[in-house]
């Protein structure tokens, strides 16, 4: 599953926190595309990313497909 450019990914990251990385990360669809962007070797631009925060009401649960 790849994610419409218009769903913002997440860097994972909760910023103000010492930088404390989102328990859920490895379970979210929003990480996993942010992180294989990243590794990418001709990223598409466009794709907008943002902090994770405390609390996430906007995981979108990665299946094992």
């Amino acid at each position: 599953m790849t994610l419409p450019y218009d769903i913002q990914r997440c860097t994972g990251v909760i910023i103000g926190s010492h930088n404390l990385r989102c328990k859920q990360r490895e379970s979210c669809r929003r990480y996993i595309e942010w992180a294989k962007w990243l590794r990418s070797p001709n990223p598409e631009f466009g794709i907008s990313a943002g902090p994770a925060v405390p609390a996430c009401k906007h995981k979108i649960e990665a299946s094992n497909d």
